[in-house]
């Protein structure tokens, strides 16, 4: 390994290392009564290394051979997305308004945590889509990841400025509206991981390839915009089932982006 790639692994490292303790602790926070049997604790606590595993599995599977042959580089790259995955749950996803620690440790707020899951799933996802093919070096992962990254996160804010769906997860508490949240951002991670995979010729070439994967898949969102429409619950309501208004259309949303993929041809 050269100088750079030990810097990025140890500065990756070091990253992550605090702020998967800031997830650690706040999951272990939950109360035990959350959920009425204490499940969610060890949910939440388990998300992470369900996240670590998913990197682990797909960089050891579809990654360079030159980086699956390599524990070295294998350590290297799972490092970076473990910091992607904690950097969202911990900081971006409170900047958007959804905060692991206040509203689903402290608030025990069941719509947030849907949501919360589906983000981090769907950045981690996104991250690792970046990983998938040949290059250079870590500085084009870091390229085609900010590419997908950077996606997401718009489709999250155009969300965000329509629906203000911050807001219904954590004032309103709208538990469907956090599973259909939380499934769309899983089947659009899909998507813009798919949009960064593949061997590397150039960033003209990395971003044109992006595009022409991610923009026909725009409908998805648009049709998930038109359900929110429909679906969202008027203030003062009364609760309505939340597996027929959030769980379908969130297990339709991130199906979608999986079958939408499914379709496309090899990388």
């Amino acid at each position: 390994m050269g100088d750079d790639e030990i810097m990025v692994t140890v500065v990756s490292g070091f990253a992550a290392l605090i702020m998967w303790g800031l997830w650690f602790a706040g999951s272990a926070a939950l109360a035990d009564s959350f959920y009425r049997n204490g499940k969610l604790k060890q949910a939440s606590m388990a998300g992470g290394v369900a996240v670590a595993i998913l990197l682990f599995v797909i960089l050891k599977l579809w990654s360079s051979g030159d980086v699956r042959d390599a524990p070295q580089y294998l350590v290297q790259y799972w490092l970076m997305g473990a910091f992607v995955a904690a950097l969202t749950g911990v900081v971006i996803a409170p900047l958007m308004g959804i905060s692991h620690r206040e509203d689903v440790c402290e608030r025990h707020n069941p719509a947030a945590a849907y949501a919360w899951v589906g983000v981090v799933g769907g950045f981690t996802l996104a991250y690792a889509g970046s990983n998938v093919g040949n290059g250079p070096g870590w500085w084009v992962v870091v390229f085609c990841s900010m590419l997908s990254c950077g996606f997401l996160w718009l489709v999250w804010f155009g969300l965000e400025l329509a629906f203000h769906i911050s807001e219904l997860i954590t004032v309103e508490r709208d538990v469907s509206a956090g599973m259909r949240f939380g499934g769309l951002m899983l089947g659009m991670g899909i998507v813009a991981g798919r949009g960064a995979a593949g061997d590397w010729t150039s960033a003209a070439n990395a971003v044109t390839d992006f595009v022409s994967v991610v923009v026909p898949a725009l409908p998805l969102v648009l049709g998930a915009a038109v359900v929110e429409l429909a679906l969202r619950a008027k203030p003062g309501a009364e609760s309505r089932n939340a597996t027929i208004f959030g769980a379908l259309p969130g297990i339709a949303f991130a199906l979608g982006g999986f079958f939408y993929v499914w379709l496309l041809k090899p990388w």
